[in-house]
Parts: C-alpha cells; sequence; structure tokens
C-alpha cells in the first residue's frame, strides 16, 4: 500500500471508521509479525506469547487507545510501544509467579543488543530505564523503543522522527549513555 493511502487511512481510523481500521491491520500485518519475530527473538516469550499473539494483543491495545498515527512510521512506532508493553507485562507475570515480583536485576546495553533472548529480569530491569529514561527526554525513549522493540533500522528511525541518520546516530550514543547511566544507579 502506498503511503499516501496508509496516511488517509490512518486519518479514518483517527475519526473512528472501523473498516479503515481493519483496513489498517490487514495490510501492516506481515510486518507486524516481522517485528514480533524480532522483539520475541530479542526479548523473550514470555508467559504466553507467540508472533501471532504479539501481534493480535497489539491490535487489541491500539484500537482500544485511540492512539492516532501520523504516517506509517509513527504507526510502526506506536506499535513498538504497544509490544513494549505487551512484553513487559508477560516478564512482570513470570516474575510474580516465580519469585513474588517487585525485584530490581541488572542488566547491560550488551545484553539489548545481543542476540540471546533477555531474561524476564533483564525486561522489567529495562523497562524501568527506559522509564527513567523516558521522564529525563520523551522522544528519546520512543526513538529507543523503535530501535530495541521494532527494530527499526537508523534510516527508519530517521524518517519517523524527522531527523537525519547522522542525528540518529548521535541520539543513540545519547540513549546508550543514558540508559547505562540509569542501569548503573539502579545496580
Amino acid at each position: 500500500m502506498d503511503e499516501q493511502r496508509f496516511t488517509g487511512l490512518l486519518a479514518d481510523w483517527a475519526r473512528g471508521d472501523r473498516h479503515a481500521e481493519e483496513a489498517l491491520y490487514a495490510d501492516t500485518y506481515e510486518e507486524l509479525r516481522s517485528i514480533a519475530r524480532h522483539v520475541l527473538r530479542a526479548h523473550g516469550r514470555g508467559d504466553q506469547l507467540s508472533t501471532t499473539v504479539l501481534v493480535n494483543e497489539c491490535y487489541l491495545k491500539l484500537a482500544g487507545s485511540g492512539a492516532a498515527a501520523e504516517n506509517r512510521r509513527h504507526f510502526l512506532a506506536l506499535c513498538a510501544r504497544a509490544m513494549r508493553q505487551l512484553i513487559v507485562d508477560s516478564a512482570r507475570r513470570i516474575l510474580a509467579e516465580k519469585r513474588g515480583g517487585g525485584e530490581v536485576y541488572a542488566i547491560t546495553l550488551q545484553d539489548v543488543g545481543g542476540q540471546h533472548a533477555l531474561r524476564p529480569e533483564s525486561v522489567a530491569a529495562l523497562d524501568q530505564a527506559l522509564s527513567a529514561l523516558d521522564e529525563r527526554d520523551p522522544r528519546l525513549a520512543r526513538m529507543a523503543e523503535c530501535r530495541i522493540f521494532a527494530g527499526m533500522e537508523t534510516a527508519e528511525i530517521a524518517q519517523t522522527f524527522g531527523l537525519t541518520e547522522r542525528s540518529v546516530q548521535r541520539e543513540w550514543n545519547r540513549i546508550r549513555a543514558l540508559l547505562t547511566m540509569v542501569l548503573e544507579l539502579d545496580g
């Protein structure tokens, strides 16, 4: 689907058009599945999460939130945020069952960028670090969600936020530094 049609559907969805909402979901389903596979591979499957479940739950979360996206990249960024919330909720359920929950665990940015799935403890710690980053700079937190949870490349993030790729690289260095600082303070 071309960007102009997609943007039109987003506008229709924002006005409450259920057909536009369903068309968006159908047209982005495979792309959302690809993002979900990336997220689950990188951050673990949680208690009951599969690619299909994560995509469907993401859709339900967005449909119920009334969130309005400006374009395809912004829509995918909203999906990344919803998937982050779903994975963190799943990790917290696991922690609550196994350890009574509420504990804080240290992780490193190498864990975040690695190819190995994070343990529920690490997912919860990452969420805490991103929440702390969100308090300092919400835009950087959204950029981190796009990279960490949606697997967006530098060019995609640049397009989403209206920045140059060089600016995104600089911002990613800031994000890593801020997350490292927050993780060290909690550790």
